[in-house]
Formats: structure tokens, C-alpha cells, sequence
């Protein structure tokens, strides 16, 4: 296939070797970056880009008592054909653990639709954005940084409940996402190791028309929430529409308790298993 270049960027890493697929996962030799790229494919017209890029991640353990250093390697693969308004991308991303000798260990991998990602250091997670078009929303999705594996979408960043001195695997989150066209939005709750409860939210409003995620003990509608170790996981989540439409859904001992939510005419939770995406 003939491809006109606009550009061609090839970079190395300063003081970085050439590292080879099927090298030893505990060599200590270092890497380096590919050739990234930006042509227009002429076959369709199509400006693409491709991108590699390394990055640390510093992850937290359960204890909170010290960190895991990773190594991730990010392959972007982004496309734009002229005449249309989305852009549809691919990430590959490939995780190493770091030990204190100069090892490494390879940990996970994954490939995903996405346009973008970075880790989320300071709450454990991968978060890959599918850039929105029209009147469909950016679509994020949650990757634990531990495992790789994919835990959350959301059109908005996680909502997070912690427990006072009680280390990261304490915490809480929710999320709530359209993330297919033809399929409900869909509330989560769980850790940052494995969603424990999820729910399609049903109504007749579209994706467009999403709500604002809080959570309260009390009256007042927060962003994120702090208890104290000492208390039983209870608190309610807010759903809140820009019309003033307002779900509230009850969170009791660690559990959503969706028969017990107070939902206006016309929605419904269903609850749905929880398995892979």
C-alpha cells in the first residue's frame, strides 16, 4: 500500500538499548522506544497516527505501607478520516514490575478501543478514553494497574469512598456509563480489584443526558466521601440531572441496596452479572 509521509518521528531513549520480544522477563538490559509516526493512508484518505511512549507508575500496596514501581510501554494507534467526525483508536499497553536490582518482571497487558491513557498513581488504575463524537459522550475505562484487567466505564472520572487509615484495597468506587450505542447506562460499585455490583439504569433519557455522580452521609452532595474505620460502608448514592431529576440509591454494609432506592417514575436499576466487559 502506498502511503504519502507527513511525518516520521524516530526517537530512543537516552542510555536505552534495544529490547527484543521473547527477551527474558527478569533481564536487566535496558529498553527502548520504536519509531513513532503520522501519514496520510491513501487508500482512504485517512491521517493516522502511531505513537509508542514508556511510563512509570508508582502503585500503592494494600496496605498503603509502600509502592510497586511499574514500567508500562504504550502503542496508540489513532485514525481520522476526512468527511467524518469520529476518530477510532487502539492501545496496547504492556506492564513490567521493577524490582530494586534493575529486574523486571513481565506483569499484564491488554488491547482496547481508546484514543488516550495514562495511569492513575494515587488510585491504582489505567484510565483509557475513547474520545466522544456528536452527541455521544467520552467514554473512560478503568484498568486496575495490579492486574490489567478492565474494571469500570464511565463518561466522568470514578467517584471514591475511602476509609480512614485503612490502605487503598478500603476503598470504594462508582461509576455510571453509557458505553455502547443500543445499551442502558450501567452503575458500578466496587474496589479497585474487582467490581462487586453492577445495574442498568433504565429510562427513556438518551446518553447525552447523563447525570452528576455524588455521595453523601448526610444533606450535603460530595464528590468523594471519607469514613472512619470504625463505621459500617453506609452512604447514598446521588444521581442528579441538570433538570433537577434526582436518583437516590442506597449503599448498606458494603452493598448497593437497589429495592430499596428512591427512583422517579420511570427509571428502573436491573441488576446485571458481573463478568468481563
Amino acid at each position: 500500500m502506498k502511503v504519502r509521509l507527513l511525518i516520521l518521528v524516530f526517537f530512543s531513549l537516552l542510555g536505552w538499548s534495544l529490547y527484543l520480544p521473547g527477551q527474558n522477563s527478569r533481564d536487566a538490559t535496558p529498553f527502548s522506544s520504536s519509531a513513532s509516526s503520522a501519514y496520510i493512508r491513501q487508500s482512504d484518505g485517512a491521517y493516522v497516527t502511531d505513537n509508542r511512549s514508556f511510563e512509570f507508575a508508582n502503585v500503592l500496596h494494600d496496605d498503603g505501607s509502600g509502592y510497586i514501581r511499574l514500567l508500562l510501554l504504550k502503542n496508540v494507534h489513532n485514525e481520522h478520516i476526512g468527511g467524518r467526525e469520529e476518530t477510532t483508536g487502539q492501545m496496547a499497553v504492556q506492564a513490567w514490575t521493577l524490582e530494586k536490582d534493575g529486574t523486571r518482571n513481565e506483569r499484564w497487558s491488554f488491547k482496547a478501543e481508546g484514543n488516550d491513557g495514562y495511569a492513575l498513581n494515587d488510585v491504582r488504575f489505567f484510565r483509557l478514553t475513547e474520545w466522544g463524537c456528536c452527541d455521544w459522550p467520552n467514554v473512560y475505562s478503568f484498568f486496575s494497574l495490579l492486574s490489567g484487567k478492565k474494571l469500570y466505564v464511565s463518561n466522568s472520572d470514578l467517584t471514591e469512598v475511602v476509609v480512614l487509615n485503612s490502605g487503598p484495597q478500603a476503598a470504594r468506587y462508582v461509576a455510571v456509563g453509557c458505553y455502547k450505542h443500543g445499551i442502558p447506562p450501567m452503575l458500578q460499585y466496587g474496589t479497585d480489584t474487582e467490581v462487586k455490583q453492577r445495574f442498568s439504569l433504565l429510562s427513556s433519557r438518551h446518553c447525552d443526558d447523563r447525570p452528576e455522580i455524588f455521595v453523601t452521609v448526610g444533606s450535603k452532595h460530595e464528590k468523594s466521601l471519607s469514613l472512619a474505620s470504625n463505621e459500617p460502608l453506609n452512604f447514598t448514592i446521588l444521581l442528579t440531572y441538570a433538570d433537577g431529576t434526582e436518583l437516590r440509591i442506597p449503599v448498606r454494609s458494603d452493598a448497593i441496596r437497589h429495592e430499596e432506592a428512591k427512583l422517579p417514575r420511570g427509571y428502573t436499576l436491573s441488576s446485571e452479572a458481573v463478568g468481563n466487559w
